[in-house]
């Protein structure tokens, strides 16, 4: 299967080239010498979470291509070999006329490609040579895919395993784009941010269907363990409109391990100074006699608090538990199944955790009242379906048919010293697309419906804070794609109604362009809303003395975003690397505002009256100068601001600048490798604490600096990791205000910047059983 393209020169180029000199880039141009054209090109095969409905590919390193003829009068030309980002360039001489495509593991292929100087060339699995040969590509543990319209950022296992530990949340250590933290200083409660705002404006996304969201959104990132994801993929920008209407900033698609490549049995378990442990098992299986295979994953985990490490609970002495004491239990078990015109994946996952923290002093036992102290407790159950098909309708793979379903219960009761919170979430999905090519693959045309429909049950000291929203949809999507693929556009719109809100439109435009193999430009706008949800996007409202206001009925947000980039891949002594530059401009139509500054004893909740926007612009590069060492470093800068109470002020607990360097290395052998981490984090506006002990002279948090370290060894069928976080032992003093009187008029754990936690040191060990030979 492949897609040939023909070259081009488009008089457009001349602009894009002066974007990419006005930021400091270098463009080279080779003037046309004598002779033939050198044929080059990518070669791909389809990604892991590719589906009929929806095509996603990835490169394909060390792939062989020579020429099938030889030239007129028996001249012969070298052959090439596909570098990191799949591409090749191979010399031609007269006559030659077809290529020969070869990759352990795939199908080999014979293209013609007569009349044509640039190609893509999809390549087929071999399911009988993969059982027989493991594939080994030596690519890069995050790369920026050259292929995709649309800016995707893919985060592979090699790059999760950098991370220390342990939940989805804590797996962006070594990622620029995303900043995660602290929520508050007691539950745990973990939260990310992407171009300068709260991840709550990020489509999480698992597998393709939007989840975690809702009431899952404060503590979902914990819930997914990183042993269990299998890649991350990461959008900036508007995304495409057939996944809903609540990208603002970007979406996150995380996968599973593929069940049919996935080893038959992983244990990974951890265990840190602090007495937190964990336990993952994935468990995969592909059946013999059927097209089908699956995969459980379990975990387990939990964190107890004991007289023996309890200098360790209560480093800073406050009283309070720095890390809560939790139990928790996940599973996942999802079944693949593919027929010759249909494939399709459906499971379920459950959650149960109980979650405890507050002052050390407290006893779960007892009655709740001042005498007791200050306690915390949150329980959570959750239970997820998914099914997803698809159908191609005819024989040359260009039109076929998607049906998503999935449905959610989640249930997560809590208290937070004498305030107490219900809350029961329940939702269904559908998603219907239908895709067809128009005459040729340079004109594509998506189109379909969704429903969603969410129905909240919430209470907050008594009082009722239910709702529930029905959404239907319908959205069409068409994509251009140039002879030579050098030139993408995607157009699309949504059209969906609220119940109570009337009509939404979500337009969206994606555009890329190939200035050169190396060099992608792309461009995005878009519109997208979503409904707010009060408690599970601001702990503040549990964790401090700040009393509930919402002072109006609270509209749907909505913002406009529009932002580009520019990648360019390079090849510099005998090592590959890549920069990338982009920037991102976020504008609110309408924000929930939860308003802080105005008033220090109250959290207030209305619509945005005035101004509201982030800037968002990021520098990235990566280097792989010898085999085995990787270098990477970026900058980022945010500035938000929106108005509080009728006054413009910064948004608070973003940094305003911030730095990443990693150094990765592995020696020839491929037993030791070591890792090292480095986070500049600028300084961050704060919350007003006017009147209270928090003992900052400003409203701004300081500069400061975290350290990650690790080292593992290879063993045939075991890792070993072992390293430190935060070995700089950086701690925010004093992060709860008036911690000795929690039931008091100023007492906030919200206002956290930095860490909570100190100097914190663990062992990992991965066992891994790889493929037997078995019949089912």
């Amino acid at each position: 299967m492949f897609l040939l393209n023909k070259m081009k020169r488009n008089s457009c180029a001349l602009v894009f080239l002066m974007t990419f000199l006005l930021i400091g880039g270098e463009f080279l141009v080779k003037a046309q010498t004598a002779g033939l054209v050198p044929l080059s090109g990518s070669i791909v095969t389809e990604s892991s979470n590719s589906t009929a409905e929806a095509p996603q590919y990835e490169p394909i390193p060390g792939v062989n291509i020579v020429w099938a003829d030889e030239g007129l009068n028996g001249s012969t030309t070298a052959g090439s070999v596909t570098d990191a980002e799949g591409k090749f360039s191979l010399s031609r001489a007269e006559g030659q006329n077809r290529i020969v495509v070869s990759f352990v593991g795939f199908k080999t292929d014979t293209i013609d490609v007569t009349g044509y100087n640039k190609v893509m060339v999809v390549l087929e699995a071999d399911a009988e040579m993969l059982e027989a040969f493991e594939v080994a590509r030596a690519k890069r543990s995050t790369f920026i895919s050259t292929v995709d319209p649309i800016k995707t950022e893919n985060i592979t296992q090699d790059e999760l395993c950098k991370a220390a530990c342990c939940s989805l949340a804590e797996s962006f250590e070594t990622n620029a784009s995303i900043d995660a933290a602290d929520a508050d200083g007691v539950s745990g409660a973990k939260e990310i941010r992407m171009l300068g705002l709260d991840g709550v404006y990020v489509q999480m996304m698992t597998e393709g269907i939007p989840s975690p969201r809702g009431l899952a959104t404060t503590y979902g990132l914990t819930h997914i363990p990183g042993p269990w994801v299998g890649g991350i993929a990461i959008n900036k920008g508007s995304g495409s409109v057939q996944n809903g209407y609540e990208a603002m900033t970007g979406q996150i698609n995380l996968t599973w391990p593929d069940a049919d490549k996935a080893p038959p049995l992983v244990i990974n378990t951890f265990v840190n100074d602090m007495g937190r442990s964990e336990a993952n098992v994935n468990i995969a299986h592909q059946l013999k006699k059927r097209p089908m295979s699956t995969i459980l994953l379990l975990h387990g985990s939990g964190l107890i608090h004991n007289e023996g490490l309890n200098s360790k609970h209560d480093a800073n002495k406050d009283g309070f538990w720095d890390m809560p004491q939790t139990k928790t239990f996940a599973a996942t078990n999802y079944w693949k199944y593919r027929r010759e015109k249909m494939v399709g994946r459906f499971g379920a996952d459950v959650i149960y955790e109980n979650r405890d923290a507050g002052q050390v002093s407290f006893n779960p036992n007892e009655i709740r009242d001042n005498e007791n102290g200050y306690g915390i407790g949150i329980d959570t159950r959750r239970l997820h379906l998914f099914n997803k098909t698809g159908r191609i309708l005819n024989d040359a793979k260009s039109r076929s048919i998607g049906l998503v379903l999935a449905g959610t219960y989640h249930e997560q009761n809590a208290f937070f010293g004498l305030r107490d919170y219900e809350g029961v979430q329940r939702t269904l999905y559908a998603n219907l697309l239908f895709q067809t090519d128009l005459k040729t693959n340079q004109h594509q045309i998506k189109a379909g419906a969704s429903m969603l429909l969410d129905d909240y049950a919430e209470n907050f000291e008594g009082e009722d804070y239910g709702r529930t929203d029905k959404v239907p949809g319908v959205f069409g999507e068409y994509t251009y794609k140039s002879a030579d693929n050098s030139f993408n556009a995607v157009i699309g719109n949504r059209l969906d109604v609220h119940q109570k809100f009337g009509l939404k439109v979500s337009p969206r435009l994606h555009l890329k362009y190939a200035l050169t193999d190396d060099l992608i430009w792309r461009a995005s706008a878009g519109r997208a809303w979503r409904q707010a949800n009060i408690f599970a996007e601001n702990t503040g409202i549990f964790a401090s003395a700040r009393t509930l206001e919402v002072q109006e009925e609270l509209l749907p947000e909505e913002a406009w975003n529009t932002g580009f980039s520019l990648t360019q891949n390079f090849t510099l002594g005998n090592g590959d690397g890549y920069t990338s530059f982009d920037y991102y401009y976020t504008h609110f139509v309408n924000q929930v505002i939860a308003d802080g500054y105005t008033n220090s004893s109250v959290l207030s909740f209305y619509n945005l009256d005035g101004d509201s926007y982030s800037h968002s612009a990021q520098l990235e590069f990566g280097y792989s100068p010898v085999k085995g060492l990787d270098l990477k470093g970026a900058y980022k800068w945010d500035n938000a601001w929106s108005t509080f109470g009728g006054e413009f002020f910064r948004l608070p607990f973003e940094s305003i600048h911030k730095g990443l360097f990693n150094i990765a290395y592995e020696i020839p052998s491929e037993k030791w490798r070591f890792d090292v981490t480095a986070q500049l984090n600028g300084r961050k506006a704060l919350l007003n604490t006017a009147g209270t002990d928090l003992g900052i002279g400003n409203s701004y948090s300081p500069f400061y600096t975290l350290f990650f370290v690790q080292t593992s060894y290879h063993f045939p069928m075991l890792d070993i990791y072992l390293g430190g976080e935060n070995v700089g032992n950086f701690k925010q003093a004093n992060p709860i205000v008036s911690a000795n009187n929690p039931f008091g008029s100023t007492f906030d754990a919200t206002n956290i910047w930095g860490p909570i936690a100190g100097r914190r040191l663990f062992l990992k060990l991965v066992f891994t059983l790889e493929k037997l030979d078995s019949k089912s």
